[in-house]
């Protein structure tokens, strides 16, 4: 297993996130008629069919045991399977990296959609094919004899989970019960982990109406924020907003989620509208518009971004429309990317503190694609840190301070000049005349 792990890192830079790995192992069928995948290859869904799939189900015992979670990816291994240490057991794949190494195994590192080719298989099967859920059911499964079977066991986190790699051990601890149960009925088979994509899908609108949904998995503490438009995808996780009108100063913080709701938002091929309206719950109501239009043929800005407040805090009535400045923002990207800004400040593109309310934001983890959503997920992000971060300017100024130092040194070194006339002990005494 930590053969298989260390492969699956080095490939993992140049997988997409729609490949999944595919772990294969059996006890009594050597694996030498299955072609080996060279690091960064990807198996379509064809191939895996027919140069995997295929001469599996045609081996002596024809038995398939597919072990199918809902999300798996090469990171897993790395992150959580202790591929670093030699001496490592597992770490949440014990189960696995013991089976993959007791028998007759292979690793794919990348297939694509192998649910898919699943699913045919599953239609196409000629024998029994069985579904479970608990490796309990394992015991009532009727496998007769002579007969060829396809156990189909779906892989769910326990109920006591609480973070993704206890839900992987939990799997994997799954995986160890069938595969004892099996061992205990003396069937000989062949079996599959994989999954039925490499990230977790994201919540679907429950309704035609568009709404902000929930992100599942993007910080512990507050799960953020995050609108699914089909044509445009919006995550942010919290936004403080710091309100200023006639001298009077208050700030709101907007994280809690479910305050969030969509004000019509829209989008197109080439212009979009997002539009989200924020009630504190305490009397202030917070309506954010960013219009984004292609800057050209390759690239997406956020044109205007305006903030409508409405209501009052202590007696004091912050109702009133701010423009914010996009140019110092700098919100954009090339047409296949997203942004994503860690920490986004948003200030006012005028100042008047009599007349209206100023609004200053801070959107922390904010991410924003408005066109080409591929794959139901966000592209790779164009991240807001410039080329020269204050940490390069520091390291490009040392470097040259001291650059400069040594080349002084050396030119005094240069400098330097021998004497060309010496005192003999022996000689006559070296003379030299002053003049005053």
């Amino acid at each position: 297993m930590l053969a298989v792990c260390a492969i699956l890192f080095f490939v993992g830079t140049c997988t997409c996130t729609s490949d999944v790995p595919v772990l294969i192992w059996s006890q009594s069928s050597p694996m030498s008629q299955i072609p080996q995948v060279n690091l960064g290859n990807t198996v379509k869904v064809q191939e895996f069919s027919n140069n995997y799939l295929t001469p599996l189900r045609s081996q002596k015992d024809g038995n398939l045991v597919v072990f199918l979670q809902e999300k798996l990816s090469v990171e897993d291994f790395t992150k959580y399977g202790d591929v670093y240490n030699s001496f490592s057991d597992g770490g949440a794949f014990k189960n696995v990296k013991a089976l993959m190494d007791e028998n007759f195994s292979v690793h794919l590192p990348a297939v694509s959609s192998p649910l898919n080719a699943l699913n045919t298989l599953r239609k196409t099967f000629d024998g029994k094919v069985h579904e479970v859920t608990s490796a309990v059911d394992v015991d009532d499964l009727d496998l007769g004899s002579g007969i060829k079977n396809l156990i189909i066991v779906k892989l769910a986190p326990g109920n006591g989970a609480q973070s993704e790699e206890e839900s992987l051990a939990s799997n994997d601890g799954q995986i160890g019960d069938v595969v004892r149960r099996l061992d205990k009925r003396e069937l000989k088979y062949t079996a599959l982990y994989t999954a039925k994509s490499a990230v977790q899908n994201q919540k679907q609108a429950s309704s035609v109406k568009r709404h902000l949904l929930a992100a599942e998995t993007l910080n512990d503490n507050n799960n953020g924020t995050f609108l699914n438009m089909t044509c445009m995808y919006f995550y942010i996780r919290t936004i403080t907003a710091y309100l200023d009108k006639g001298g009077k100063n208050t700030t709101v913080h907007l994280n809690e989620t479910t305050s969030f709701t969509d004000e019509g938002s829209t989008c197109g091929n080439s212009t979009a509208m997002l539009k989200f309206k924020y009630d504190d719950g305490t009397g202030i109501t917070l309506t954010m518009t960013l219009d984004i239009s292609d800057k050209n043929s390759s690239d997406w800005q956020v044109e205007t971004f305006s903030v409508e407040v409405v209501g009052s805090v202590k007696n004091i009535d912050f109702t009133g429309d701010a423009n914010m400045n996009t140019k110092k923002m700098n919100v954009g990207a090339p047409k296949d990317f997203s942004y994503h800004c860690s920490r986004l400040s948003v200030v006012n593109a005028t100042a008047d503190n009599t007349t209206t309310v100023n609004v200053s934001l801070v959107l922390d983890g904010f991410q924003l694609q408005p066109f080409n959503i591929i794959n139901n997920q966000f592209s790779d992000g164009w991240d807001c840190v410039p080329f020269f971060t204050e940490g390069i300017w520091m390291g490009l100024l040392s470097v040259l301070l001291l650059t400069l130092i040594l080349l002084y040194g050396f030119s005094m070194l240069a400098d330097i000049r021998t004497m060309d006339k010496f005192d003999d002990s022996k000689g006559k005494t070296i003379t030299v005349n002053v003049s005053e």
